[in-house]
């Protein structure tokens, strides 16, 4: 009788799991020791049965992950799929227009844009974020002229923001990383081997700064000074002048706001910084170097740099 009502409970939907408990209330005003185990059993299933369909193991936040302009994409297992066709044109309204960016010739670099991407349901607010997951590019062909894994945007058009959202990790068309401003860096983007990579977002009412790390090394970092209110998270591919189809998988997929130390706990780790390595007023920029490198997205900074002027001696 358990183990029937047990696989009753985890198979039924709400409305009869309310039912079901109304029932089981019941019972326990009747001294039946039986009842009373298959009370407690089904309640123990109800609350499992609850969060396991309420978590989100991808974020500390509340939202989730959704199609960004329509994108045709697979999700199962915690694995993002995205496949995008060579030619097949995007489905958000940029997608179909001349780029902004003109060649030697003054003619539109591209003339449409391919995409598949998810984006954060929640736009993000000030605050420190950290974006990771595990990424495998699959192309047989030439790189495209830029094709992106991962962006923080604003919400803007082409129009409003001609040369591009805030900041991109993506791929350029030699098979280097890039930004927006930073058209190629020197690491090679790894093909058909997966990569980790690592967006860190410090976000003010002055900046978006993002930094970016594959594989637990830095490799680009930029900061976008047009004092954004809010921006939100996409992943997959946007590219244009494509050579080839291609397809990219994220598995591992985690976005978090990170918490800063209060006041007192920054205090603390500083004190503990200057007594350890007998720092002087002349360390200062070595303690904050330190703190930087060690804490820089679980302290402010800012109130740091104050904290150590005022301890140093």
């Amino acid at each position: 009788m358990i183990l029937h009502l047990n696989l009753l409970l985890l198979l039924s939907g709400n409305s009869i799991q309310v039912h079901l408990m109304d029932l089981i209330i019941k019972q326990t005003k009747k001294k039946n020791v039986m009842k009373f185990i298959v009370i407690i059993s089904a309640v123990a299933l109800l609350t499992f049965s609850y969060f396991a369909g309420n978590a989100n193991a991808d974020t500390n936040m509340k939202g989730n992950w959704i199609a960004s302009c329509n994108s045709k994409y697979t999700h199962s297992n915690g694995t993002y799929t995205f496949k995008v066709m060579h030619g097949e044109v995007g489905g958000c309204p940029d997608d179909t227009k001349l780029s902004n960016l003109k060649d030697k010739n003054g003619k539109p670099v591209w003339n449409f844009s391919e995409r598949s991407e998810v984006r954060f349901s929640k736009k993000l607010k000030h605050g420190k974020y950290e974006w990771s997951a595990t990424v495998n590019i699959d192309y047989d062909c030439k790189p495209s002229f830029r094709s992106t894994i991962v962006q923080i945007h604003s919400g803007a058009n082409g129009v409003e923001r001609p040369f591009g959202p805030p900041s991109y990790l993506a791929i350029n068309y030699v098979g280097k990383f890039r930004t927006v401003r930073n058209k190629g860096a020197i690491v090679d983007v790894p093909i058909k081997e997966p990569f980790d990579v690592v967006m860190t977002i410090e976000f003010t009412k002055k900046i978006v700064k993002a930094s970016y790390y594959v594989n637990g090394e830095h490799v680009l970092t930029e900061k976008d000074n047009s004092k954004e209110k809010s921006v939100y998270v996409k992943f997959g591919v946007y590219r244009v002048n494509s050579n080839c189809n291609v397809t990219q998988t994220y598995t591992n997929v985690k976005l978090k706001k990170l918490k800063y130390l209060n006041d007192r706990e920054t205090e603390d780790l500083i004190k503990k910084y200057i007594t350890r390595n007998d720092f002087e007023k002349k360390d200062f920029e070595k303690l904050m170097e330190l703190l930087k490198s060690d804490y820089s997205n679980e302290i402010d900074l800012s109130k740091a740099s104050k904290f150590a002027n005022n301890l140093l001696n």
